[in-house]
């Protein structure tokens, strides 16, 4: 199999100046790939230990859930306070879905990768 991969390999290498910018492409995506695995691993492990820190900053499960019941009734108790906020969320993650496109569009319309 080896031996088939680097006949090929040769074979277009010398040929077509294709195969450099597949490798580098490839490397490219590589490289993004790993740096997004340690980035998720790192997010995580963050946000374990964020979490541990704030509940027992808080007083344990059982108060947080407490304090989730109380804010559950107090959202009912006051809805035009409760839908307010809720369409600021709303605003909120439009512009977020805004800013994705936006960066999603410029990157695959004009920059190249840096090698």
């Amino acid at each position: 199999a080896d031996w088939a991969v680097q006949t090929s390999y040769n074979a277009l290498s010398e040929h077509t100046p294709i195969i450099g910018h597949v490798e580098r492409g490839a490397a490219n995506a590589l490289q993004v790939a790993k740096l997004g695995i340690i980035c998720s691993k790192l997010v995580v492990k963050q946000g374990i230990q964020v979490c541990e820190r704030q509940v027992e900053r808080r007083g344990g499960v059982g108060r947080i859930c407490a304090d989730v019941v109380d804010g559950a009734i107090d959202m009912v108790s006051h809805p035009i306070k409760t839908s307010c906020k809720a369409f600021d969320g709303l605003l909120w993650g439009v512009g977020a879905l805004s800013n994705v496109v936006g960066f999603v569009a410029d990157s695959v319309g004009g920059s190249e990768l840096v090698e």
